[in-house]
């Protein structure tokens, strides 16, 4: 019968004085730092390999990788699925009546985006290739911006009175989606009242 050596465990020698910190066995556990480079566009639960850094090799043998398995913290800006990247940009009022240009925060930094007079609130424009890198090297995703109107707070006495002379002066021309919503109202109204006769 053939087994290994229960007091050399096949090395072949004893230690006569073996170290107190391995107990002889060659390995010492402890805590290490180590640096990690993290590859643009990776997601939740993606797995890194580090070649060499996981448990050290039996009898002087290579060591073993390290997978480590990555969990991405939510944004405080943008929202994400998959490639894709959302974000809400809150402007003036103002801004979407007459036009102009904001800045968007994008993965590269900022970027300007033109906003059209008349702008809706609600509006969604598509920014290509301005979401997350593709992690191969393909195609970036895309960011979809969605247009905020922001309220003006704390008004002074000019301001407020610019509003109330602008609210005075205008028509319901302005305001096209109200106008539609009342004629809609008035048909609505006019088919519940017929059938309540009925």
């Amino acid at each position: 019968v053939r087994q290994t050596c229960p007091h050399c465990r096949g090395e072949g020698s004893i230690l006569e004085k073996p170290c107190r910190k391995c107990g002889g066995s060659g390995h010492v556990q402890e805590r290490k730092k180590i640096s990690l480079k993290i590859p643009a566009g990776v997601d939740d639960g993606s797995r890194l390999r580090l070649a060499g850094k996981g448990g050290a090799g039996l009898r002087g043998g290579e060591s073993g990788d390290l997978y480590v398995q990555l969990m991405v913290r939510d944004s405080d800006i943008f929202e994400r699925e998959g490639l894709e990247l959302g974000v809400d940009i809150p402007i003036s009022p103002i801004v979407a009546a007459l036009g102009g240009t904001v800045m968007v925060p994008t993965p590269d930094g900022e970027a300007e985006l033109k906003i059209a007079p008349g702008t809706p609130n609600g509006k969604l424009f598509r920014m290509r290739g301005k979401g997350v890198p593709h992690l191969r090297g393909g195609m970036p995703g895309d960011l979809t911006v969605r247009i905020v109107f922001e309220v003006p707070q704390r008004l002074d006495r000019k301001q407020r009175e610019l509003l109330e002379e602008f609210q005075k002066i205008s028509t319901t021309a302005n305001y096209p989606d109200s106008q539609r919503l009342q004629q809609k109202s008035k048909v609505f109204f006019s088919h519940r009242d017929k059938l309540r006769k009925k």
